[in-house]
């Protein structure tokens, strides 16, 4: 259900330590974004690779979540900074299942040129990517089509409401520019370092500035 997934964060940046997680950005089928969501949650956990609580080595951090009808990271979604575009400007090709998808992404995102003088970045096109077993992909397109349809809609309508009420209860003390739900764009970015980071950034700008 799940049509790409891009990595993001220290490991784009060449600076991941021994207990960093990968920061993952995933595109959805559209209307099934809560769908996926719990299904590679749910995977995730049982090989013990999702990252929660303090337990974060070699684990993926689910933060990021489009659908293939709405690939532009709005500003209504997210903050565009230095930070945010150093973030998904270097995001990395890892999986897709869609071809041409991650390109279209790019596309869609015009507005890092604003901050990056090089975009895309160039180490996202030579990097190693994924690639899908036989296996997978007739897992991948039988689950597709089990919950395609009507109950498919119903399933995604319950599995919704019930998460965005959990994301807004966990995230009800957290700034809300870090928080964003829709059945189509999900960032969820608690506890995000972004604001001690650019405060850093503007105080060293402001440092040559006057040099």
């Amino acid at each position: 259900m799940e049509k790409v997934n891009d990595v993001s964060g220290s490991l784009t940046f060449h600076n991941a330590n021994e207990q960093s997680d990968f920061d993952l950005l995933i595109i959805t089928q559209n209307n099934r974004l809560w769908t996926a969501r719990i299904l590679i949650m749910a995977v995730l956990g049982i090989m013990g690779k999702r990252r929660h609580g303090s337990h974060t080595k070699n684990r993926f951090c689910l933060n990021c979540y489009l659908t293939e009808n709405n690939l532009e990271i709005k500003k209504e979604n997210k903050i565009r900074d230095m930070h945010s575009s150093q973030e998904y400007g270097r995001l990395t090709l890892l999986l897709e299942k869609k071809t041409g998808l991650h390109a279209e992404f790019l596309e869609n995102n015009n507005w890092l040129k604003k901050f990056l003088n090089n975009y895309p970045w160039p180490n996202c096109q030579t990097a190693k990517r994924i690639s899908v077993s036989r296996l997978a992909q007739k897992i991948s397109r039988l689950a597709e089509k089990i919950l395609s349809g009507y109950w498919g809609d119903q399933i995604e309508k319950k599995l919704g409401d019930w998460q965005t009420k959990r994301i807004k209860a966990k995230t009800k003390n957290e700034p809300t520019d870090q928080i964003f739900c829709s059945n189509s764009c999900l960032m969820f970015h608690p506890q995000s370092k972004s604001y001690s980071l650019m405060e850093k950034y503007d105080k060293r700008m402001q440092e040559i500035h006057n040099f």
